[in-house]
């Protein structure tokens, strides 16, 4: 089973990080739906719900790692890796999302390469328009603790492009003209 989102962050990196659902790449089974509605019987009614939609990286099921849970028998579960992971919280960027990303980052720092290789590939992938995918990984990298992964990020190169900040001010003084020359 695949679990993605704020219970992956969870269950593979940081086992204080609070979430208040459980998101599911794949469909683990017949089996494993009829153990959720047993134990929804029991009064627990965490809900938990296969995504239909998520912008992970191309081929982040490459590097999918197994989470050790004690007393699991029969359920075997993966995680994205810690930077494909990010990618579909940076795509919504919503506060709990980067916050996510920041308790990541905390417990197992991200690597910024890395982090810039799995946003050239998820490019392809995103369900956001791309100039708002940007300005969410440039918001994360501005945001501390996650900013001192970057020292001097305004000079790093993105794959393909130019580097992080200039994509934003490409002139490097002010806003952009707009039709007819006038910014």
């Amino acid at each position: 089973m695949v679990v993605i989102g704020g219970a992956a962050v969870s269950l593979g990196y940081v086992t204080t990080h609070a979430t208040s659902d459980i998101d599911l790449w794949t469909d683990p089974g017949p089996g494993f739906w009829s153990a959720v509605a047993r134990c929804r019987r029991d009064g627990e009614a965490i809900p938990i719900a296969i995504v239909t939609i998520a912008s992970p990286p191309y081929d982040f099921e490459d590097r999918l790692r197994f989470v050790d849970l004690p007393g699991l028998e029969r359920l075997t579960i993966q995680v994205p890796e810690r930077h494909d992971l990010a990618m579909p919280k940076i795509a919504r960027a919503e506060a709990h999302d980067l916050d996510a990303i920041e308790d990541i980052h905390r417990q197992d720092p991200l690597v910024l390469e890395v982090l810039l290789e799995r946003y050239a590939e998820t490019l392809t992938q995103i369900t956001v328009p791309e100039g708002r995918f940007r300005l969410n990984l440039l918001a994360l990298v501005a945001r501390p603790p996650v900013a001192r992964l970057a020292p001097g990020a305004d000079q790093i190169q993105a794959p393909g492009r130019g580097t992080l900040l200039r994509e934003l001010d490409p002139a490097g003084a002010g806003p952009a003209p707009q039709a007819g020359g006038v910014p």
